[in-house]
């Protein structure tokens, strides 16, 4: 899995699915080290993902800065399972 750059190939809408999403102003020595989020693009061309409130001790909904970069996020190991298993019953 690699970095894709927002600036090389950029998310568009119709892109409906989930990513991990990396911005320098999400990176919180606290609460998020790394700077990424999971989030998807929105009907507005916004990239909606979940960031700690702190203040109100919860997640909440942000769709106020877009990723300078993203990754597709791998599929879960039960997938993977279920894809093998449906490849040996053709």
């Amino acid at each position: 899995m690699e970095w894709i750059s927002m600036a090389e190939k950029p998310l568009q809408q119709e892109d409906a699915f989930e990513v991990i999403g990396f911005h320098q102003d999400w990176i919180d020595a606290d609460f998020n080290p790394n700077g990424t989020r999971v989030g998807f693009i929105g009907g507005d061309d916004t990239f909606i993902s979940a960031r700690w409130s702190d203040y109100q001790d919860c997640y909440t909904e942000d769709d106020e800065i877009m990723p300078t970069h993203y990754m597709f996020i791998p599929p879960n190991p039960n997938q993977k399972r279920l894809e093998q298993w449906q490849n040996s019953q053709d």
